[in-house]
């Protein structure tokens, strides 16, 4: 599902994976619903952290 991106994400990426928009997966990181570190102004988002978000949501 995720073997053409890397180990870390971009929100566009997570943004693709999702079908959402970067707007959305915005508010999904403020909310504390997908776990990302922030670096400066970028938000990294690992793969395991998407993994995990999609596993909880499919419960």
């Amino acid at each position: 599902m995720l073997d053409e991106y890397l180990d870390v994400l971009t929100v566009k990426d997570v943004a693709e994976v999702l079908r959402l928009s970067r707007r959305s997966v915005m508010h999904l990181l403020h909310d504390g619903d997908l776990r990302y570190r922030k670096i400066g102004r970028i938000y990294r988002i690992s793969k395991k952290a998407l993994l995990d978000y999609l596993e909880c949501e499919g419960e």
